[in-house]
């Protein structure tokens, strides 16, 4: 069915130790079309499984991903039909692979944001010794058997319905936008012809979990730490408005379990860039000096830090009052 979507979502079962997400990615494979289970699997084979056998590829113990940044990039291509291609050279020319399927995403370290973009991330944990359920043992394929002919033969009875509905312009999976709206789109389609009287039900889901994903983005990305800790300093001035480089820099550090002991004048500025945001010369307390105007943050706040009310919090105060140098912020 995926060959009919242009996006195809990834799933990024994500659990604090090992131990708790076996069974979820035994489900997956036994109910999965072409099902390949892979672990620690090279570019080359990665590439070459998806081209020859079009799978639903589960891939295990994923946390090199953070340090092999071809791999990433193949990973992160094969989530779009448009962009799920790999060119190889050999010897007797060219040669393009299809690296576009469907694909879960095992680890128990965070994976990189780019492919977490990609992901609906489900958080599992390990069970408690009160808690009673039917296990499911490496030898039983009872549920795979039962289930997988029957959602085989629904699909194929159903495959232009649900293509139909994923390609309507007036279908949309519900308040959310852009990458998240793209990667649930598919399941929504599915949804609306399978099951449309829960169509509220998987959009509640789809929000609480882009929502999840979203705050641990904010927890663990320290582009994003940056801008919110950022923010937080601005917001801790008497009069918020400019403020000298090392004024930002000491409310940077002063912040509870700050991340910026050892950041330069010359680190911010550069971790800054990317959100078109730069230093220049401003008139702070009667001086013209280098540093940052909040005006010109405003722009990457609202385009990467949700509302403090979304996420449930409120902002920190920082340890002690942010000073520039002596200096006033105007």
């Amino acid at each position: 069915m995926y060959k009919d979507f242009r996006i195809t979502p990834y799933l990024w079962p994500n659990s604090p130790l090992r131990g708790c997400g076996k069974t979820l990615c035994k489900l997956v494979h036994d109910l999965s079309a072409n099902a390949h289970f892979t672990v620690g699997i090279s570019k080359a084979a990665l590439y070459r499984i998806i081209e020859a056998q079009e799978p639903t590829l589960i891939m295990d113990e994923t946390e090199g991903l953070m340090n092999d940044r071809q791999m990433l990039a193949l990973v992160n291509a094969g989530y779009s039909r448009s962009t799920g291609t790999v060119v190889r050279a050999y010897k007797d020319g060219l040669r393009s692979y299809k690296v576009f399927c469907p694909k879960v995403i095992s680890s128990i370290q965070p994976i990189p944001h780019t492919i977490v973009d990609r992901s609906i991330k489900i958080g599992l944990q390990r069970l408690l010794e009160s808690d009673s359920v039917v296990p499911l043992h490496e030898d039983d394929e009872s549920v795979g058997k039962d289930l997988l002919p029957v959602m085989h033969d629904w699909v194929e009875h159903h495959r232009d319905e649900i293509a139909r509905a994923y390609r309507s312009p007036d279908f949309s999976p519900g308040i959310l936008h852009a990458r998240q709206a793209d990667i649930w789109r598919p399941l929504f389609a599915i949804a609306s012809v399978l099951c449309p009287g829960r169509m509220e039900e998987l959009q509640a889901t789809a929000v609480r979990l882009t929502d999840e994903k979203r705050r641990f983005e904010q927890e663990t990305s320290l582009e994003i730490t940056l801008l919110r800790n950022c923010q937080e300093v601005f917001a801790n001035l008497d009069t918020p408005g400019k403020l000298q480089t090392e004024g930002l820099l000491t409310g940077l550090v002063s912040l509870p379990e700050s991340a910026w002991l050892n950041l330069t004048a010359l680190d911010l500025s550069k971790k800054l860039l990317p959100f078109g945001i730069r230093p220049a010369q401003h008139w702070i307390g009667g001086r013209n000096l280098r540093g940052y105007a909040r005006a010109d943050f405003l722009d990457a706040f609202a385009r990467y830090l949700p509302a403090p009310q979304q996420l449930g919090t409120k902002p920190v105060r920082a340890a002690r009052p942010v000073s520039s140098g002596g200096l006033k912020a105007v």
